[in-house]
């Protein structure tokens, strides 16, 4: 299975690494599950950790958190989402769908409610699913 990670799951682990993003992130990156990315997820990730909100992160630890980032991800081809349609409320992040349905078994983790509002249509799950499901499944494995 591989998971995309919404712009704001990347930023999240980046701001709290002990929060709930931060742990799935880490998870992730040592576990049985690949993280997927691309170069404009990486992008908006970037654009993001650069506002003001975020100014306790620095340049230098931006850039070595976005670096990181690429390491632990499969980076794909950004997709053509050329009037794709397909998330009407917020149509910027329809690359994220469609990142998401490129391959099979591919889900895509978003705290966003608009993102989150699709779940029925498209393979959309929380942090905090997708976090208690992976330590779920390493309880099992380690008993």
């Amino acid at each position: 299975m591989q998971v995309v990670p919404d712009a704001n799951v990347l930023v999240s682990a980046a701001a709290a690494p002990d929060g709930v993003c931060g742990e799935l992130l880490d998870l992730l990156a040592r576990g049985p599950l690949e993280i997927v990315a691309s170069p404009l997820l990486v992008a908006e990730t970037g654009r993001v950790l650069a506002r003001p909100k975020f100014r306790a992160i620095g340049e230098a630890e931006r850039a070595a958190y976005l670096e990181h980032v690429r390491r632990i991800a499969l980076i794909e081809a950004d997709p053509s989402v050329a009037g794709s349609g397909l998330v009407e409320v917020d149509p910027g992040d329809d690359y994220l769908i469609r990142l998401t349905l490129a391959a099979p078994e591919r889900i895509l983790v978003s705290g966003d409610p608009h993102l989150l509002a699709l779940a029925g249509t498209y393979p959309v799950v929380s942090p905090r699913v997708l976090l208690d499901r992976l330590l779920a499944s390493e309880q099992r494995r380690d008993r």
